[in-house]
């Protein structure tokens, strides 16, 4: 993307969602007829030190806590993220 730096380094995103850093990213979604479309959203860490994924009624929440499981849920829908530039 023009003017961004954007990644689907998880692991980095994983130590920045840690470090209290809330991310803007954009996800996968499909619908019933399998039509696929992305939705932007936020990564963060919740108050419960769950993440969360999504937007108003989108939301992938903490399905799993640990860095792995994280990874792998990023990888289920495509997430990519916009890494920020300075911390």
């Amino acid at each position: 993307m023009k003017g961004f730096t954007t990644s689907n380094d998880y692991s980095n995103l994983w130590e920045l969602i840690n470090n209290g850093i809330r991310v803007p990213c954009w996800i996968e979604k499909q619908y019933n007829s399998g039509r696929k479309y992305n939705v932007i959203a936020e990564v963060k860490l919740s108050l419960n030190n769950k993440y969360s994924i999504g937007s108003p009624g989108v939301g992938y929440d903490g399905w799993e806590n640990t860095k792995n499981g994280f990874i792998e849920n990023c990888k289920e829908i495509n997430l990519i993220y916009i890494q920020p530039n300075k911390l």
